[in-house]
């Protein structure tokens, strides 16, 4: 009896809305409240890149949004979870401001 191999199928990507209703658009650079060397740039297309200090890219992934919540998901399928208030974004106990 021969077995068949299925390839494993990885999840869709959540489609990116990057402005719904009043919504501010998230794309931009966010800076750390707890360090002004942190930052996050946020593009247009749902690329992000996390600079600290002098690296350039310490994290890079892409991400979503659906209203105010955006999520994240690194090149190692790491999943991370926000949430966007005006020009605050607010990840687990991180706070960022825009630039």
């Amino acid at each position: 009896m021969a077995v068949q191999m299925q390839a494993l199928a990885r999840p869709l990507p959540t489609p990116i809305i990057d402005r719904t209703g009043d919504d501010v658009p998230a794309s931009g650079e966010w800076i750390s409240l707890r360090s002004a060397t942190t930052r996050l740039l946020l593009t247009g297309d749902g690329r992000y890149a996390k600079k600290q200090g002098q690296r350039e890219a310490t994290y890079s992934g892409r991400y979503s949004r659906r209203g105010s919540e955006i999520r994240f998901v690194d090149e190692f399928d790491f999943v991370l979870t926000g949430e966007i208030a005006g020009d605050t974004l607010r990840i687990g106990e991180y706070l960022y401001r825009r630039a």
